[in-house]
């Protein structure tokens, strides 16, 4: 009997890990053009996903600092990263996005599902970000569960190229002109 209690304990712990941190063993930051499929054939790790991240939203205009990555994951990093939702569904077209919970209430958003939510863009160029900001509408179609509060963040000047993305856009969605996404490569061993 209490080893059955010590392994359902175990699974529990277990299940919330993976619900707040994902599944990955490991963290590609910047995984711009790198052969990640040969690392695959060479068994450095079995399987991977990837996000691309295309902007970095603000809370606060004078703080750039304080926001939000926003991405495009593919289905294997979906997986792999354990992203659920609260409500709603994922982003299927252009002009729809999925934020975390915690995200839309720091933001002092106050709709719902179908609800227009602007947010204010700085843009990643490769370095650093883009001199301007941009403004952009989104549909929100879901509220994804916080795993943005529990996972460590490095700060750096420019946030965007090692947060992981509180938010998620269809793969339709375009970076603004001069862009660059960022890639990151969530990886299991």
């Amino acid at each position: 009997f209490a080893l059955m209690v010590t392994y359902g304990a175990i699974t529990s712990i277990q299940d919330i890990v993976d619900l707040r941190y994902g599944r990955q063993d490991y963290i590609l930051n910047n995984a711009n053009g790198l052969p990640l499929d040969d690392l695959v054939e060479m068994r450095l790790f079995s399987r991977y996903g990837t996000s691309k991240t295309l902007g970095y939203a603000l809370f606060d205009d004078a703080n750039p600092a304080s926001g939000f990555s926003i991405a495009q994951y593919d289905p294997a990093a979906l997986e792999i990263t354990n992203k659920q939702l609260i409500d709603g569904n994922f982003p299927e077209k252009k002009g729809e996005i999925a934020i975390e919970n915690a995200m839309l209430n720091k933001l002092g958003f106050d709709g719902g599902i179908g609800d227009t939510i602007d947010l204010t863009l700085m843009v990643p160029d490769g370095t650093g970000f883009l001199g301007e900001k941009f403004e952009k509408s989104y549909t929100l179609t879901g509220i994804l569960c916080d795993q943005y509060l529990y996972q460590m963040r490095w700060r750096e000047e420019t946030p965007v190229y090692s947060d992981l993305p509180a938010a998620i856009v269809s793969d339709q969605e375009t970076i603004e002109a001069g862009g660059m996404y960022i890639t990151k490569c969530y990886y299991v061993f």
